[in-house]
């Protein structure tokens, strides 16, 4: 009975586990036995399969390598002023691949990285005797974290592998910072000079600069009012990044009323920049005149751009281009694959000027019709009303 357990002072013992409950072990204890006791580890197998490929691909570029010292050697590069060998070959070819592919030395960092944590874990498993799996972690501490060195355990042997990973790892950070720093530089460097692309559709694109730029952009804000703001694009080679953006910041109070204007740099004559701009999904393409050459040059520069846009099986809007001399209105027209319309700014002006002169109430009367200040004039066809 229990009182006489208690009073003799002897204790209860557990009951002997039985053979069913000492030899079935859980699924996760199975697996991790597993795991401990394979003869080869999963990991290791694809390991293995890793090093296999990267040392067949390596293999096969320095047979390219052999083969084309080969080739160099056959065209004239045995005499000893172009003497080349393996290795001279192989770290060119490096080298265009790091000036070529902006991957190239990150790929390289990385491939350092993994094969400085792999030789690690070899170390440090042959000083300290543990799996290895444990020792891949711990080297990948000892390259991540300066101060996990500090607290290891098993000897010299592995202290030494700790400091010396340790280092690896320092020096592989300081490559990582400034490569990083490199890759942003760049980068900065691209916006500034405005080579990367934009995305943007239903805007207007200005290819080229004049005095008329700012004017431009102005009644091209009164316009887009009604429809809440746009953006303008402006694409010209003629002055820097810097004082593009200075011409059309307008700093001197005018209000754009909700339009933003992005300036590229480019020439608008290579299809590649008007593609920056998103030309061909444009709702207008304006061209304007260069006043600083003669009027043929000028429009000859303009037909060259009209070439350029002709490149693009379909533009989303139509193209007007601004031309000095009139007799080369049918020119341009004739090389216009899309839509266009020419304006002949000098003439136009001009007769107006003259009018204007002669009536001084019409200034007024076309400052409000032609300009988008106050109401203004929409232009549709109506099938449904001819006839009637």
């Amino acid at each position: 009975t229990a009182e006489e357990d208690g009073s003799s002072g002897l204790t209860p013992t557990a009951p002997e586990p039985t053979l069913a409950s000492a030899s079935t072990p859980s699924h996760a204890a199975a697996a991790t036995t597993w795991l401990d006791t394979a003869p080869v580890h999963p990991a290791r197998i694809l390991l293995l399969a890793v090093l296999l490929a990267v040392g067949w691909r390596g293999w096969q570029l320095v047979e390219s390598c052999r083969a084309e010292l080969a080739d160099f050697s056959a065209g004239g590069g045995r005499d000893g002023v172009a003497a080349a060998r393996l290795q001279d070959v192989i770290t060119y070819r490096v080298e265009q691949w790091w000036a070529a592919s902006p991957r190239a030395i990150p790929l390289t960092l990385l491939a350092t990285s993994c094969t400085a944590v792999l030789c690690g874990s070899w170390a440090f498993q042959a000083a300290t005797d543990c799996r290895w799996e444990e020792a891949i972690f711990t080297s990948w501490l000892f390259v991540a974290d300066p101060a996990a060195h500090a607290s290891v355990e098993g000897g010299t042997a592995a202290t030494m592998v700790g400091w010396v990973m340790t280092c690896l790892g320092l020096v592989i950070f300081g490559f990582i910072v400034s490569v990083t720093q490199d890759m942003m530089s760049s980068k900065v460097e691209s916006l500034r000079f405005g080579n990367s692309r934009i995305i943007e559709h239903h805007h207007t694109v200005v290819l080229g600069y004049s005095e008329a730029l700012r004017p431009l952009i102005s009644q091209l804000a009164l316009a887009n009012e009604s429809e809440g703001g746009g953006t303008v694009v402006v694409l010209s080679d003629k002055m820097s990044m810097e004082e593009l953006m200075r011409v059309v910041e307008f700093q001197d109070g005018v209000d754009l009323r909700g339009t933003e204007t992005v300036v590229r740099h480019g020439s608008p004559l290579q299809a590649e920049s008007l593609l920056k701009v998103c030309a061909p999904t444009a709702k207008s393409v304006v061209i304007l005149a260069d006043l600083d050459i003669s009027a043929d040059e000028s429009d000859a520069k303009v037909m060259r751009t009209v070439v350029a846009l002709s490149a693009f099986p379909k533009l989303a809007g139509h193209i007007v281009a601004e031309v000095r001399d009139v007799d080369n209105v049918e020119n341009v027209r004739l090389v216009a694959r899309h839509p266009i319309e020419c304006v002949v700014a000098n003439d136009t002006i001009g007769r107006m000027m003259i009018n204007c002169a002669r009536q001084p109430a019409l200034a007024s009367v076309l400052e409000s019709l032609l300009g988008f200040e106050g109401d203004e004039f929409y232009l549709r066809a109506w099938p449904d009303l001819v006839g009637r």
